[in-house]
């Protein structure tokens, strides 16, 4: 049985970034909750109280602001399983944002991008799905429009990725 308990939405009481809201992801610890905003090319982090579940809008990344770049039409989001490391998808910029999280206040801090056609990385373009896997050593993301599935080797203790592969399927296009 779900409660409802309160809404939050983009413009509404201070909370920005979340215009074409379409992915979650929680913090281990459960204390902060990752937004993305696919409209807004934002990503917005709540702080969350153990007890009821209750969110506080705490601020919003956008893609272009404060030296953030990759999240145009942000569309997922996902976290190490240490919670040190954030992933994005900006699918119209074609690249993976990756993101240094404060594990006390769940801030986060730029850290660059894996860009399509960038470094010898191919099968990003329209990148709208990622995992990673159990150990932590590889992550996986979906290039929509490239019709691919792209691996990268994950390095657990800075959350760099390098690329792989790209898993094309060419029949399609």
């Amino acid at each position: 049985i779900l409660t409802y308990i309160d809404r939050y939405k983009d413009g509404l009481f201070g909370v920005d970034g979340l215009s074409g809201a379409n992915s979650l992801a929680i913090s281990p610890d459960q204390k902060h909750l990752y937004a993305t905003g696919f409209w807004d090319s934002g990503l917005v982090l709540f702080s969350r109280d153990l007890e009821n579940g209750q969110l506080n809008f705490e601020m919003a990344y956008l893609d272009g602001a404060n030296g953030v770049d990759g999240l145009e039409n942000v569309s997922d989001v996902i976290l190490s399983a240490d919670g040190q490391y954030l992933y994005a998808a900006g699918k119209a910029d074609h690249a993976i944002a990756l993101f240094s999280r404060d594990l006390n206040n769940g801030q986060l801090t730029y850290q660059g991008l894996f860009k399509n056609n960038t470094n010898g990385i191919s099968g990003l373009e329209g990148v709208h799905k990622m995992k990673i896997s159990a150990d932590g050593a590889s992550f996986y993301a979906l290039g929509e429009t490239s019709n691919a599935l792209v691996h990268f080797q994950r390095n657990t203790g800075n959350g760099q990725l390098t690329f792989v592969n790209a898993y094309e399927d060419a029949s399609a296009g």
